[in-house]
């Protein structure tokens, strides 16, 4: 399967008004997958979105540092133990 062209998936977007992605997919031969996404993707940008006030704001950064700090944290390596005696050494 080549590379399809925007217009190519710009009709089949729109073909999903009023249809079921899985039935329009079926129709123009690609797989549903890919096709539920272009149409999730297309129907995300086509919705406006408020503004987010200052609290809303301040809510999703700590929750987003809170992540970002949990990650971090999982991925820092472990510094050997010294419970060996030193005669070992």
């Amino acid at each position: 399967m080549g590379k399809r062209s925007k217009e190519f998936w710009q009709a089949a977007v729109e073909a999903c008004e009023g249809r079921s992605v899985a039935e329009v997919a079926r129709e123009v031969g690609v797989p549903y997958q890919t096709l539920y996404t272009k149409v999730h993707k297309a129907r995300k940008a086509a919705t406006p979105r408020e503004p987010e006030s200052a609290g809303e704001e301040l809510k999703r950064l700590r929750r987003e540092n809170h992540v970002w700090q949990r990650s971090s944290k999982s991925q820092k390596k472990r510094r050997p133990s010294s419970r060996g005696t030193r005669s070992e050494v």
